[in-house]
């Protein structure tokens, strides 16, 4: 967005505008932590499916091997 840091966005009175910016920050902040436990769960998922393939669990099928 091009706007001086000391300029209120556009509808919002200056007094507001700190708090909107903090809530704006936090929404941010929020989103990217949950992308982070997305991320850390397709990790997990990762390890899992190369654990089963070192040492399968009673019942599992091996993946098949690539000619």
């Amino acid at each position: 967005m091009n706007r001086s840091p000391n300029r209120p966005l556009a509808g919002v009175k200056s007094a507001q505008t700190p708090y909107l910016e903090d809530g704006i920050i936090a929404a941010l902040q929020h989103t990217l932590s949950l992308q982070h436990i997305v991320a850390s769960e397709a990790e997990c998922a990762n390890i899992a499916r190369s654990l089963r393939r070192i040492s399968p669990r009673d019942g599992d099928v091996p993946p098949r091997k690539s000619a």
